[in-house]
Order: C-alpha cells, then sequence, then structure tokens
C-alpha cells in the first residue's frame, strides 16, 4: 500500500511511503546480532595472542635490561682496570639480593676471585658508594643464575665464570609462551637466546 505524504509547509506531495521507508538508513536485528558475533569470535582469538605477545615482550625486555647491564659492567671493568660485579639488589645500594628479578646493580668491587661475595670499593671519589648502575624489580618475571648470583668482570673484561641466566614469566610458563636465556662467556661475550616454555 502506497501512502502519500504532504509537506506541512508547501502542501506539496513529497514522497510515497515505500520511498520514504526505502531513505531509511540503520541495521536490522539479523545484522546487528550477526556483527556483534563476528567481533566476540575475533576478540576471543586476539586476546590470547595479545596476551601472549604482552608476556613474550615482558621476558625479552627483562633479559635486554639484565645483557645491558652485564655488558656495561664487563665495559667498566676494563675502563676502571678494577674488578666490576653485577649482582642482585633489593633496595639498590649493594649486593643484597638473591635473585636478577628483585633488581640488580653494577659495582666496582674489591674482590677478583669466583667464589667470594663482591665486596664494593668506596674508595673512588669519582664513584660514590661505589655504585655505577642500578636497576629495579623485573615485574612477573622469575629470574634464576647457574653458579654465584652475581657476573664478576676482571680488569681485562673476562668474567670470572661461565654463567646462564634465566628470565622466565613468574608462575606457570604456558606452552605457547617463550622466555629468555642471557649467557655470559668467560670472554665476557652476552648472547640472549628465545626458548618455549
Amino acid at each position: 500500500m502506497k501512502t502519500n505524504f504532504t509537506d506541512r509547509q508547501s502542501g506539496a506531495v513529497n514522497a510515497t511511503h515505500a520511498d520514504w521507508r526505502h531513505g531509511m538508513r540503520g541495521f536490522s536485528l539479523i545484522e546487528l546480532i550477526t556483527t556483534v558475533s563476528i567481533l566476540s569470535i575475533m576478540l576471543a582469538i586476539a586476546v590470547p595472542s595479545f596476551s601472549k605477545m604482552i608476556s613474550d615482550n615482558r621476558m625479552l625486555a627483562g633479559a635486554n635490561s639484565l645483557a645491558a647491564g652485564i655488558t656495561f659492567a664487563k665495559s667498566q671493568a676494563v675502563k676502571l682496570a678494577r674488578p666490576v660485579t653485577i649482582c642482585p639488589s633489593t633496595d639498590g645500594t649493594g649486593c643484597n639480593g638473591t635473585l636478577f628479578d628483585q633488581g640488580w646493580v653494577v659495582v666496582v668491587d674489591t674482590i677478583s676471585d669466583v667464589a667470594t661475595a663482591p665486596a664494593l670499593d668506596t674508595t673512588l671519589a669519582s664513584i660514590p658508594g661505589g655504585i655505577l648502575m642500578t636497576s629495579g624489580k623485573m615485574e612477573n618475571s622469575a629470574v634464576t643464575k647457574t653458579n654465584q648470583a652475581w657476573v664478576r668482570f676482571l680488569p681485562r673484561g673476562t668474567a670470572t665464570e661461565v654463567s646462564t641466566i634465566t628470565v622466565k614469566p613468574s608462575g606457570t610458563c604456558n606452552t605457547s609462551y617463550s622466555w629468555q636465556q642471557v649467557d655470559v662467556g668467560i670472554a665476557g661475550r652476552v648472547s640472549i637466546t628465545k626458548k618455549p616454555c
């Protein structure tokens, strides 16, 4: 059934009922439900992937930060011609931590053997307290290290021992996620390797 509409001001017939409905724009309920369903499915697929990417990037950032600290410790040992150590620290004032995920410091050291704990060299006037660099806690990470809890470099830039440091997600390491391994060779070479959980 076609109904004519009259313009109130001019009195002219301007459209039929069918023409008027045809000009309306919008979505039907079925179109809206279909679109929302498709978006829900896409989000269900994308969110776990995005979560994995965030976790992987967090592990990589932690490993890169630690590797940069280790490389800095090596370069400072050569520059200062003294032993320099990177060690875990809970408060950034000395080597008082047990795990690198609590935070770490790079310190000028008075000790040069492998097994003795670091002792800060506070005699250098240009380096107050013997601390060269600090880093805070690594969030949502579990960091473990082989051998001693620290990495020490001698004045010629060599490490006192080969070390492997793992940076994993805290809690359960899901099979689709990955973690980082930081290796320090006896010559002081630092490398990072991505490993699957």
